[in-house]
């Protein structure tokens, strides 16, 4: 058995116009005990690159010609026809690519577990530090783990750096007793503008970390997979996910994918999934009414009521996280 204390453990995000929130995400993730930072800068003219790359724990790397030419000697870019036909498309096929660059600079530190989030996603865990939890998933001959991911309510119009301002919460109905909404649930979210029929504007499905080994890969921008077959969903843990929260992150979001496709990656239905929130924002951007897009993101994000909020918690459909951000606003004060 490993009698080491802890395990060693990484993040691979890939990010673009991120520099209201960036330092949050690095420092956050130093703080509670990761070794090492992977953030692959998808625009490479990004002001941030500078700033990430002054951090002894982050490898910066920008979207170049170095970096395409370590994608082309990949073993993903080699074996799927996909991802090599919309590199240059979408931002998911690079996000795959650069998660197995990471793992081999991984496999190079000699970092056991590698955990791909989104830049305006952080890792919490329940109790334990960072690196006792990855060691008991190793004592348990867990070799890939995943986390339930909790989505964000913006309860004001204007926010700056979501992770020290926003704290309140959906819960992913996977954390519930009976694995989904019961009843009374379903009537409260229905009640709610701001809330869809699915609860979730966006993703519901967590994200995984994996044990870093010679044989891992992406299985997608949410999984692994590798040879070794023992997986775990995790009640020590949880992704939170910050998603378009502050009127200017969803504006610039918005902005920068631009007039995306109805199909990811040329087969996968965004609207068959039900990311029908995901289009209904593109369209509302596209008509290039800033006030009309601020409306339509006020009227469907943005959560003021203060009886809502109480019955949402009351309900245990939400909660609050306050520990980033008071661990946040802690950093600034030393």
């Amino acid at each position: 058995m490993n009698t080491r204390a802890r395990s060693t453990a990484g993040i691979v995000t890939t990010l673009a116009d991120a520099d209201l929130v960036m330092e949050s995400f690095i420092r956050y993730h130093l703080l509670i005990g990761f070794d090492h930072l992977f953030l692959f800068f998808d625009e490479p003219s990004d002001p941030s690159f500078r700033k990430a790359a002054k951090y002894p724990r982050v490898t910066a790397i920008r979207r170049d010609a170095s970096l395409r030419r370590a994608w082309e000697r990949s073993n993903l870019y080699g074996e799927n026809e996909i991802l090599r036909e919309f590199v240059d498309k979408e931002i998911m096929a690079r996000q795959e690519l650069n998660v197995e660059i990471a793992i081999k600079l991984a496999l190079e530190m000699k970092i056991q577990w590698l955990l791909h989030i989104d830049i305006d996603e952080l890792f919490f865990p329940f109790c334990n530090s960072v690196g006792a939890h990855f060691k008991s998933l190793a004592e348990g001959n867990v070799d890939r783990v995943t986390y339930l991911n909790y989505e964000a309510i913006p309860e004001r119009l204007h926010i700056g750096d979501y992770f020290k301002e926003v704290t309140l919460f959906k819960k992913s109905p996977s954390s519930f007793p009976s694995g989904s909404l019961n009843d009374t649930q379903t009537r409260l979210i229905k009640s709610i503008p701001q809330l869809p029929a699915s609860f979730f504007l966006f993703y519901g499905n967590g994200k995984q970390a994996a044990r870093v080994t010679e044989q891992l890969l992406p299985h997608g921008v949410h999984r692994f997979r590798s040879s070794e077959g023992v997986d775990e969903v995790s009640e020590n843990a949880v992704i939170l996910h910050y998603a378009c929260c502050g009127f200017a992150h969803f504006w610039r979001k918005y902005r920068r994918l631009g007039n995306f496709s109805d199909m990811r990656l040329g087969f996968i239905d965004l609207a068959a999934l039900g990311n029908i929130f995901h289009l209904q924002a593109r369209n509302a951007f596209l008509s290039g009414d800033r006030a009309r897009v601020r409306d339509f993101y006020r009227e469907r994000v943005v959560l003021e009521d203060e009886e809502q909020k109480s019955k949402l918690l009351k309900s245990g459909l939400c909660c609050r996280f306050h520990e980033p951000s008071v661990k946040l606003k802690a950093t600034l004060r030393r």
